[in-house]
Parts: C-alpha cells; structure tokens; sequence
C-alpha cells in the first residue's frame, strides 16, 4: 500500500529564466566573465502548454511530517563549486 510524497523546494519559487540568470552570474563570479547566455526558443509542439501548472512549488506538508524533514541548505549555497 504505498504513498505518493511530494519533493522539491516549497520555500522560493524561481523561474527557469531566472535560475539561469544565476547560474550566468555565479559563472561571472567564478570565472571572471560569463561565457554562458540564455537562448530562448519556441517548441514545435502545440501541446506543449497546454497542460502547464502555473505553479511549481510542490506541497510538503506531508513530507515533512512523515519524514521529519526540515531544508538546511539555500539554493544558491548548492550552485557554488566544492
């Protein structure tokens, strides 16, 4: 009899367009000039939006409770080199 749990980040929304404008500036920070942009394209799929959540941020109520769970770490601590 399993469970489903949801799992991910319920704290800070971020959108794809602006992780990778973190991403670009951590490169920057990194190695001194950013050799990376964004490229935007459009999909051929006319479906493909059509079943598009506007929000991402999954609910971790339960995970949390049943797993005792607790986020130690941000984003951006994760994106750094070690």
């Amino acid at each position: 009899n399993g469970q489903a749990f949801n799992v991910g980040n319920d704290e800070i929304e971020i959108s794809i367009n602006d992780l990778g404008k973190q991403m670009i500036q951590i490169s920057l920070e990194i190695m001194g000039e950013p050799e990376s942009k964004i490229i935007y394209a459009t999909s051929n799929d006319k479906e493909y939006t059509s079943d598009n959540p506007q929000r991402r941020c999954p609910d971790l109520t339960k995970t949390k409770f049943a797993l005792s769970l607790t986020r130690t770490i941000i984003r951006r601590q994760t994106q750094k080199p070690i």
